[in-house]
């Protein structure tokens, strides 16, 4: 799955709530988060978020691995 499909999907699968919301510390930070891994090996999707913005990370079924803040 290339990076723009795996960033898509992911956030979807968030805002549908079809993926587990959990609450996370994280450096003193108490941060929502969502995870999804692709069922075929086609990448990995993670979000981590407080209100007003978080970051995505995105690692590709080739190991490339991206960022969007």
């Amino acid at each position: 799955m290339d990076t723009k499909t795996l960033l898509a999907s992911g956030l979807q699968a968030g805002f549908a709530r079809s993926t587990g919301i959990e609450s996370v510390d994280r450096g003193g930070f108490s941060l929502k988060a969502s995870h999804v891994e692709s069922s075929n090996g086609g990448g990995v999707y993670h979000d981590e978020w407080v209100d007003g913005g978080g970051q995505e990370l995105v690692r590709t079924e080739a190991g490339e691995a991206f960022s969007r803040v």
